[in-house]
């Protein structure tokens, strides 16, 4: 970890992203399937590779399919049992959300991920970003034992002047009780304005580039995120 505490988090997809990731200076990685929909859960086998290897915190994305937050009876005992599979694989955390309809958090769901997990970190995603409180949905979430919320503030962007105001409130109003994980949009350019409005003590960043086909993961932009981070305190 860096002296100043500020942990660089990437999601990756494979073995050797994660190898690649590390090396360039990521202190946690996030292991997900399907990075261009926005992160679905991984194969099992990737999960016993990138473990077994791992030199850093691995948390395991949960999430059966791409879309809304609103899961039916089926994708929550499929979410449950990939809780479940990652606490055996000895994986560090997940990654999840879950919402009802009406836009709150699904309080039933996320106790009943969370409840297989109490051994890992839980980690609630940018389904939180989809809520219509975002004061209730953090004291739920903190009374849920959730350990970090990965958020951009409810804006297109950590980086938009709305994201950063919102994530530094949702910082005070956790006083030290949950994690604020800013993430959305966090590229070199802007995370040093982000560090110092948000004052956060942790940065959540794709580090890819667009492609014909999707994206492609960029080790060049996490050693300058790396870089950037250490020089901002």
């Amino acid at each position: 970890m860096p002296s100043h505490g500020i942990i660089l988090e990437v999601p990756v997809e494979t073995l050797d992203e994660a190898n690649v990731a590390v090396d360039a200076g990521a202190d946690r990685l996030e292991l997900c399937a399907s990075l261009d929909v926005g992160g679905l859960t991984p194969s099992e086998e990737t999960i016993v590779k990138v473990v077994e290897w791992a030199t850093v915190p691995i948390m395991v994305m949960v999430r059966p399919r791409g879309g809304n937050f609103v899961y039916n009876a089926a994708e929550s005992d499929a979410m449950e049992m990939s809780v479940d599979l990652a606490h055996v694989l000895d994986a560090d955390g997940v990654v999840f959300g879950a919402l009802r309809q009406d836009g709150s958090i699904d309080v039933e769901l996320c106790r009943r991920l969370t409840r297989p997990a109490v051994a890992m970190d839980c980690v609630f995603h940018r389904a939180f970003d989809s809520v219509l409180d975002r004061k209730a949905a953090l004291d739920q979430l903190i009374g849920l034992d959730f350990d970090r919320i990965l958020t951009s503030g409810g804006a297109a962007s950590a980086a938009d002047a709305s994201g950063i105001e919102n994530i530094a409130r949702l910082i005070d109003r956790a006083a030290g009780r949950i994690d604020i994980l800013p993430g959305g949009g966090i590229r070199p350019a802007n995370v040093a304005t982000i560090i110092k409005g948000t004052r956060c003590t942790s940065i959540h960043s794709s580090c890819r580039v667009p492609t014909a086909g999707g994206s492609r993961f960029d080790p060049a932009l996490v050693a300058e995120l790396r870089r950037i981070i250490d020089s901002t305190a």
